[in-house]
């Protein structure tokens, strides 16, 4: 009898400890895994968007549920009933994030839609305000995209709006961040860069898109843009920073188009 009761004993202690290690497993690789990886998405969402944010939520609880699985199995097949709950609770978090992806990029250009674009900027503005550094924004818009439309067909507009798209990319820092607003509009925020040098890369993104064709149509198609330019102040926000660098955009379209205008606070 108590030959018995040592070894139930000795069951139940071996059951209590492989349960142990099964949760230390888990609290391990969301630890090392998890948690490591996503602040190197953090670190790397401006070069590659996205892309590495979803590896990790796809991957990391998959690989913490198959160490789970495989301790459960050794304490009894039965056990893995346990886990299916928290499957379903992962799949449905991983549905829920790809569709806050989805909302987060605009798929005609590849670049962010401004629902992606307004954290990442508030995040941006934010430390570039603990750390007075300067960040400037830039608000740009195509010229004469409406006879474009008119003259050649809604797709080839489309085509042009898609090619902005590569150009942007190809124009930006790793650091910036870029977004489609809305129609053939874009916004830009540049951290550490001062006036100079937003007036700087504004001329050159301006040139830029003045000397690419924006369709592989033939004859080419080439637009201008207007951009309006404006400087982060001392506890401005985003909302007041987008809406100074607007004003600059309508100002320079009244001036003649396929110009830059910075935009200053008015003054109190």
């Amino acid at each position: 009898m108590t030959l018995l009761s040592s070894g139930a004993l000795s069951l139940e202690v071996s059951r209590v400890v492989s349960l142990t290690l099964a949760g230390a497993t888990l609290t391990l690789v969301e630890v090392l895994v998890f948690r490591r990886h996503l602040r190197l998405a953090d670190e790397l969402r401006d070069a590659v968007p996205g892309l590495v944010t979803a590896a990790v939520y796809r991957d990391a609880p998959a690989i913490a549920l198959g160490c789970l699985a495989c301790v459960l199995l050794a304490v009894s097949p039965a056990a893995l009933l346990l886990l299916l709950p928290l499957v379903g609770l992962v799949v449905r978090s991983l549905r829920d994030h790809e569709r806050l992806l989805a909302a987060g990029r605009d798929h005609k250009t590849g670049l962010l839609s401004f629902t992606g674009f307004t954290p990442q900027a508030n995040a941006e503005i934010g430390r570039a305000v603990r750390h007075a550094r300067p960040m400037s924004l830039l608000m740009m818009d195509l010229d004469g995209m409406k006879s474009v439309n008119t003259a050649l067909g809604f797709l080839v507009g489309e085509s042009v709006i898609a090619s902005m798209g590569r150009v942007l990319r190809e124009t930006m820092r790793a650091e910036d961040l870029v977004a489609r607003i809305g129609g053939d509009e874009f916004c830009l925020l540049l951290p550490d860069t001062d006036v100079a040098g937003a007036l700087a890369f504004a001329d050159r993104l301006r040139e830029a898109i003045e000397n690419a064709p924006l369709t592989d149509g033939k004859p080419p198609v080439h637009r201008t843009a207007s951009v309006g330019v404006a400087v982060l102040r001392p506890g401005e926000e985003l909302e007041s920073l987008m809406d100074r660098a607007d004003r600059g955009l309508r100002r320079a379209k009244s001036e003649g188009r396929n110009r830059v205008v910075v935009m200053e606070p008015v003054a109190c």
